[in-house]
């Protein structure tokens, strides 16, 4: 939305059709390499999704939000989570076929403790914070209108 005015959105046939396009272009240019190819593919469809206008809120997109607002602790606890569940397959001494499960398991392990982080973590203190921002409010106006009338 940075990169086209929030006023003028192209509409979401339009987003969906450049994400179309720069998808299935820079499947092409894989094999028909031109210079800067890989930027001006990824640009149609950085495009298309900053246009794209969806209601985030309804049931099936809900859980991408959750994970957008849970995506500072995914940050946070990714490392450590991998570190910890990465070595069990290796000394539990699993079958080869089950490193893709194991895998995707911890995967969802991140983003299911990273979740549980945000809302036990980070939104209290977020509303805390709201909450602390909002008494002070009153005073900084009051201050800038003594001074207004100092001046």
């Amino acid at each position: 939305m940075f990169l086209i005015s929030a006023r003028r959105h192209i509409g979401n046939f339009a987003a969906l059709t450049l994400m179309a396009f720069g998808s299935l272009s820079l499947w092409y240019t894989r094999s028909h390499e031109f210079p800067f190819s890989a930027t001006l593919c990824l640009f149609a469809i950085l495009i298309g999704i900053a246009n794209l206008e969806l209601t985030w809120s309804n049931r099936p997109l809900r859980w991408l939000v959750q994970i957008g607002d849970s995506s500072y602790s995914l940050y946070l606890l990714h490392l450590l989570i991998f570190t910890v569940l990465a070595p069990i397959p290796v000394k539990a001494t699993l079958p080869g076929w089950l490193c893709e499960p194991w895998r995707f398991a911890t995967l969802a392990a991140c983003c299911v403790l990273s979740l549980a982080t945000w809302k036990a973590i980070e939104l209290p203190m977020i509303r805390l914070g709201n909450r602390l921002i909002s008494r002070r409010q009153p005073q900084i106006a009051t201050a800038q209108i003594a001074d207004q009338k100092v001046t």
